[in-house]
């Protein structure tokens, strides 16, 4: 529980949400300086203006007692304090232009008034599922899995799971067919179980896609950063790519080599530099940059020497996710109270030198939940599963459900199946088919 001030919504919001709004410093009651913003993003593809549902401000001169109940109407875009002698009606402080229903970040922040202009004091963040109309949400991102192939024998890898895994390129048709898909998507992540840049019209395919997307949807790809020599580093982030991920895991050399089995950590940071100075001499802030990092039993004690590593190095976003799928017994291994250390000393980090952490939640959820339902996974052979939990490797007892292949029915049709809305309807409603039984996924609410 945050020490402030804290939210209760329903994670779900499919009409009147009943939220509750508690101030544990009591100061703030009834205070004329202050107000809480709730500020709404799509979970895919935000940006501030183009991307944004907008936000709205409840002033805490209203808020005189510790718990206050409102209601949050997103279908006429207001919040209606309930714990009043008369019910308090607040508007939209912004609108934006998003209408769409599907998963969202909810920015819950404080904001001291008492000088201008306003500055933020504190922030919390969630994920929500809007779904005014009906949960047969539109789908709004695919990942492409342009080639199985790689270079490197990582140790944490769901290609060491499994021995279905074909090491092919995704077929010609198949890539075809989800280009002519692409006009109609928020985002398009190129990543599967290979490393990207072994396919070599990469950038080929990130031109095509931007010609085809909308202007304010993305294109991002996750890379192990081995193969950015010059040329390549060059051509890729020339090719319009928004988002590049860094697939690095540690901050040493001798951790990093003997988890990323192939791979010489001085190489990859020289490359990752010279990523960061050729953005510079272009003179623009994209492609953003991120440097990820998946915790396990023999990375967890470099926690916050990776956040600092990647400030280091010039990136401005640092993500840490938990080591999930056929390995995700292992997390247990891990020590909580120096999880718990690291990411306190990593949030100090950033805090310091100004750039974005995220760090992942510590412990399992009670109530189980899903991020997955507005995207699709397509593997490299053209096979349409939900979600990445559902690939060759992830899943330790192999459950998986497929749904279609695009080589030989369009994407959307495949997406709009009885079966697939079904499915997607039982998941967000908290009904799990069989095949999400144990993922790890819905129990660190993995976004």
């Amino acid at each position: 529980m945050d020490k402030t001030y804290h939210i209760e919504m329903p994670y779900l919001l499919a009409g009147d949400a009943l939220c509750r709004l508690m101030i544990f410093d009591e100061q703030l009651y009834g205070s004329d300086d202050h107000f809480i913003r709730l500020d709404l993003y799509p979970l895919i593809a935000p940006s501030h203006m183009r991307r944004h549902y907008g936000w709205w401000d409840i002033p805490l001169k209203h808020i005189k007692q510790e718990r206050i109940n409102f209601i949050f109407d997103f279908k006429r875009r207001k919040i209606r304090l309930d714990n009043q002698r008369i019910p308090l009606e607040i508007m939209q402080g912004w609108r934006g232009p998003v209408e769409e229903d599907g998963y969202c970040m909810l920015h819950i922040s404080l904001w001291d008034k008492s000088k201008e202009p306003p500055h933020m004091m504190e922030v919390r963040s969630r994920a929500l599922v809007l779904a005014t109309r009906s949960t047969d949400l539109p789908l709004k991102q695919i990942n492409i899995p342009v080639t199985d192939r790689c270079n490197l024998k990582c140790t944490m890898c769901p290609r060491q799971n499994t021995e279905e895994l074909i090491e092919v390129d995704i077929p010609d048709d198949a890539l075809q067919s989800l280009l002519r898909t692409s006009r109609d998507l928020s985002g398009i992540l190129l990543q599967g179980l290979g490393e990207p840049l072994l396919y070599k019209n990469i950038c080929d395919v990130i031109k095509q896609l931007k010609r085809e997307m909308r202007k304010d949807s993305e294109v991002g790809l996750t890379t192990n950063a081995t193969m950015l020599n010059e040329e390549t580093a060059m051509k890729l982030l020339d090719s319009g790519l928004n988002f590049l991920y860094f697939s690095v895991d540690a901050a040493t050399k001798p951790t990093y080599e003997a988890i990323r089995v192939g791979a010489d950590f001085d190489a990859v940071v020289k490359n990752i530099i010279r990523c960061v100075e050729y953005r510079c001499t272009l003179g623009a802030n994209k492609p953003r940059f991120m440097m990820n990092f998946v915790i396990t039993q023999q990375n967890c004690y470099e926690i916050a020497a990776f956040a600092r590593l990647a400030r280091e190095l010039g990136i401005e976003n640092v993500t840490y996710s938990h080591c999930l799928g056929a390995q995700s017994g292992k997390m247990e291994l891990v020590n909580k109270a120096e999880l718990e250390s690291q990411f306190k000393a990593a949030i100090g980090i950033a805090a310091e030198k100004g750039f974005n952490i995220y760090p992942p939640p510590l412990e399992r959820t009670k109530e189980e939940k899903c991020f997955f339902m507005e995207r699709a996974v397509i593997l490299a052979q053209g096979h349409v599963i939900p979600c990445h939990a559902m690939a060759p490797g992830y899943s330790a007892k192999g459950k998986t459900r497929i749904f279609g292949n695009v080589r030989e029915k369009a994407l959307q049709d495949i997406w709009d199946q009885a079966d697939y809305r079904e499915f997607s309807h039982r998941v967000l409603t908290g009904d799990f088919p069989a095949e999400c039984t144990g993922c790890e996924c819905k129990a660190y609410l993995v976004p």
